[in-house]
């Protein structure tokens, strides 16, 4: 490759929704410099990583080059693209570049596991322009479903790279300005080389619709309502929240905010004058004593978190409040893929107390906050690139998305997860594939890869319980004993004579004619015992005791 090129690398995002992570490097004379583009979690699911809090990749190639590594950059404040960064941050020593919202939640995060926030540097939106050592970034304006979402433009000897981060084409925007196609094309300077760009909506054919759009069906449900009237979205969905509580305002009616999150995401846009007129709040302890037909409530727990505040309020109480036959209960949100089984296990428990449930079928209560594909034809269409790759997606939302630019006469590569391309100015493109993708688990305060043993085990565990079996001789010292202890075997008394009598002659009998029994042969005697008895695989520990 020539001298002055660009390596850009997945870490996270190119293949999946969530952990979205992202490393360039610009290539001069031989030396590279690095930056990391988001720190993104994901959220574990119960029946495949149970016991874990968080997911989020291993930048490997980032750490195998921390000297070159001059910042991270993070384009908005949502935990798909934030929710690692302490934990990369107490990894990583360098500086944090953000707008001023999105500084004030990632601060929260260095907080957390004690790093200092002085790394983080607030950042103007463009014409502010920080300077690297073979590259230029700038923060640009978009629309999102959270404040502040921005562009990266970046400039460097091989030409403007524009990495989107995630976006929507709003003209009606309830708490920014719409995305100025005039001022972006003066922020390029002309055709970008390269564009990353989200795929999250490119399988999806309709026209995007504003977020003002919902203004008129929220306003009518709460007027319609009888009881209680309860919204459940994403904490940091600020203009959402602003429209449930103006429209409860409206119609008198008493406002509380129930959730650690989204009342955090209320302070900082106060504190950052995002939102500089919201509704008062009640003490939500107070709720309870409010008449039902004069409270408003919006809830943490749109994805069925068990134990955030719309599962509770389903299962019984929150904070001393009941709902009851009558109230409704609107979910102003899309269901996550993954998240589906929890969510429908809150709407059928609500269902069952009476509470008039709104959902996924009801669209008049959520928009999304990505692109669809006619908007995005528009973008394409105004800005004019050289080359683009999808991100942001899983695999059928990235070839999709190249499905479309393919139809439009737009050059476009798909890089997966773990791959590492490099291109020149003249566009060519050299790629290696060779990496894979590491994913590491939080599990409580230990940090480990997605495959070490002890997860298997877990999920084994879950499914197929655990046997503990402890050998030992007897008094007379001439006969072995085994103690079995069963965990999440059912009815495990009902057949743990007959297992301890045949594990007891088989042992005793190796013993006899080999002078000393073998622990492998012995389990797996076992493994088959139990598997001809119960028809169950358990994780099977063996234990000598003198």
């Amino acid at each position: 490759m020539k001298d002055q090129s660009i390596i850009y690398s997945p870490v996270g995002g190119a293949g999946e929704i969530g952990m979205n992570m992202y490393a360039y490097g610009f290539k001069n004379k031989n030396k590279v410099s690095y930056i990391l583009v988001d720190a993104g979690v994901s959220f574990p699911k119960m029946d495949t990583e149970p016991g874990v809090d968080l997911i989020f990749p291993n930048p490997k190639l980032i750490l195998e080059n921390l000297r070159d590594l001059e910042g991270i950059f993070i384009t908005h404040a949502h935990e798909d693209h934030l929710g690692a960064i302490g934990l990369i941050a107490s990894k990583i020593d360098c500086k944090i570049y953000c707008r001023k919202f999105t500084s004030e939640i990632v601060k929260d995060k260095l907080k957390k596991v004690n790093v200092s926030n002085k790394r983080v540097v607030t950042v103007n939106e463009w014409p502010f322009v920080v300077k690297l050592k073979n590259a230029t970034v700038s923060f640009f304006p978009t629309t999102h479903s959270v404040p502040e979402a921005s562009f990266l433009i970046i400039k460097s000897n091989f030409g403007t790279i524009l990495h989107t981060g995630d976006f929507k084409i709003d003209k009606k925007p309830l708490l920014e300005s719409p995305l100025d196609y005039r001022k972006l094309e003066k922020a390029l300077g002309g055709r970008p080389s390269l564009c990353v760009v989200d795929s999250t909506n490119m399988l999806n054919e309709n026209k995007g619709m504003s977020e003002s759009l919902l203004k008129e069906p929220i306003d009518k449900i709460i007027k319609q309502s009888k009881g209680r009237v309860i919204f459940t979205s994403f904490a940091s969905n600020l203009g959402r929240l602003k429209i449930i509580a103006e429209a409860g305002k409206k119609t008198g009616r008493s406002l509380v905010v129930f959730g650690r999150a989204m009342n955090n995401m209320l302070s900082k846009a106060t504190e950052t004058s995002i939102l500089t007129d919201f509704p008062a709040l009640v003490d939500p302890r107070k709720a309870h004593l409010i008449p039902r037909e004069n409270l408003l409530v919006i809830a943490t727990g749109s994805q069925g978190e068990t134990r955030a505040a719309s599962a509770q309020l389903s299962r019984g109480k929150y904070m001393g409040l009941e709902l009851e036959e009558g109230d409704t209960f609107v979910f102003s949100s899309k269901t996550i893929p993954g998240n589906e089984i929890s969510v429908n296990t809150i709407i059928n428990n609500l269902s069952e107390k009476g509470v008039i449930v709104k959902y996924s079928d009801d669209r008049d209560y959520h928009v999304s906050g990505h692109t669809n594909i006619p908007d995005m034809i528009g973008f394409y269409k105004n800005i004019k690139p050289l080359l683009v790759v999808p991100m942001h997606g899983e695999i059928r939302h990235l070839m999709g998305h190249k499905r479309v630019l393919a139809e439009k006469n737009i050059r476009a590569e798909i890089v997966r997860n773990g791959e590492i391309i490099e291109i020149d100015k003249d566009l060519k493109i050299k790629k290696d594939a060779s990496n894979r993708p590491e994913r590491l688990f939080v599990d409580g305060k230990i940090i480990a890869k997605s495959d070490n043993i002890a997860f298997k085990e877990r999920v084994r565990m879950s499914s197929q319980g655990l046997l503990v079996l402890q050998i030992g001789y007897k008094k007379s010292k001439t006969k072995i004993n085994v103690h079995f202890s069963a965990f999440g075997l059912p009815r495990f008394e009902d057949y743990l004579d007959e297992l301890k009598i045949n594990a007891e002659t088989f042992l005793n009998n190796m013993a006899k004619k080999k002078s000393r029994y073998n622990l492998d042969e012995f389990e797996r005697f076992v493994k088959e015992e139990i598997y001809s008895i119960s028809g169950k695989k358990p994780i099977i520990k063996i234990a000598e005791m003198e």
